[in-house]
């Protein structure tokens, strides 16, 4: 099992993130918003989520960058 990139570091130095896939939702359009406000969008499809950011972000991280993990505004429907 790979750990994040750090499988070949000593394990006293490995170091762990958490990152939610929330963070990772698309901005809505507004007809998304309106549907989310009526509780009709489906937040847990796989479309809902901007996987290249998600997985862009997580490659750079493993690669030692630092990385901005963006914050969801559920009220906004944006980050």
């Amino acid at each position: 099992m790979e750990l994040l990139g750090q499988y070949k570091v000593d394990h006293r130095q490995r170091k762990v993130a958490i990152v939610s896939q929330d963070s990772f939702y698309r901005v809505l359009t507004p007809d998304q918003k309106a549907k989310a406000l009526k509780g009709h969008y489906n937040f847990d499809h796989p479309d809902a989520f901007d996987k290249e950011l998600m997985y862009q972000t997580l490659k750079d991280s493993v690669e030692g960058s630092v990385v901005e993990v963006p914050t969801y505004d559920f009220v906004t429907h944006s980050r």
